[in-house]
């Protein structure tokens, strides 16, 4: 195991310390004996390819714990016509895995298969939150589970907050600053998502509430340069910061 782990482990998939994983979703299969099936199409025929389950959940944009410990399973394949397939296998563990796929040819870095756990595997899909604010401070965009816990990264082609998340429900929480967050408790991901949000600045102490208190904070902050309570972060606390506060006055963080 050592000997498999120091050449095959670090040598290919220690590209992840420093490059974004890619994705590929909907590659892993779980057989009739409960077994597990995993596949890499894109792989170049006659290339060998490595496959490694990582204990934890790890999106595209995170970096995995490669360990002795953490790795619960690792095999090497040479791809064919098919591409890289790798049949019948089963972590040492039972704890809920990121499955990834290395080679030499991954520049890029490996690619993140998919998620599996004793019971079999997660279905993934993408969503895509779009945030409307009355800023351009970047949000906080969270998909909350029992089991997991995902962050949006900012699209700037679509401009949109996207994730690759497991098949489930999840608490969806949006969060700008100063701004009134938005939190939806049922949010069901069964299939790609495409979700709108939009937020109200105002909220300049995170009271959950646009109220006198805040307009009181802009009035005094009037003007100044380097006040905390500039909502449009624009430098200075002006008309235009008043007239956020005066148009959503009483609003509330909205729960669903």
């Amino acid at each position: 195991m050592k000997k498999i782990f120091k050449t095959l482990v670090l040598s290919v998939l220690c590209m992840a310390v420093t490059s974004v994983a890619a994705f590929a979703a909907k590659n892993i299969t779980v057989n009739s004996d409960g077994t597990f099936l995993a596949s890499y199409s894109k792989a170049t025929e006659g290339e060998y390819y490595a496959l490694v389950v990582v204990e934890g959940i790890y999106t595209r944009t995170e970096t995995p714990a490669i360990s002795e410990e953490t790795v619960c399973h690792i095999d090497q394949v040479t791809a064919g016509e098919d591409g890289a397939l790798f049949d019948e296998f089963t972590p040492n563990s039972s704890e809920p895995a990121t499955v990834y796929v290395g080679g030499s040819d991954l520049t890029d870095g490996p690619v993140i298969l998919g998620y599996i756990n004793s019971e079999g595997m997660f279905v993934e899909y993408t969503v895509n939150v779009e945030v409307k604010a009355d800023s351009d401070a970047e949000a906080t965009v969270k998909f909350t589970s029992e089991e997991f816990e995902i962050e949006a990264v900012y699209n700037e082609t679509t401009a949109k907050y996207e994730a690759d998340v497991p098949e489930g429900t999840y608490t969806l929480t949006v969060e700008v600053p100063k701004h009134l967050s938005y939190t939806m408790n049922e949010f069901e991901v069964s299939a790609d998502v495409e979700k709108s949000v939009t937020v109200k600045g105002g909220d300049v102490d995170s009271s959950g509430t646009i109220d006198e208190v805040d307009l009181g904070n802009i009035l005094t902050d009037f003007a100044s340069t380097e006040s905390e309570y500039d909502i449009t972060g624009e430098g200075t606390v002006d008309e235009v910061d008043l007239g956020i506060v005066l148009t959503n006055f009483s609003a509330s963080s909205i729960v669903e």
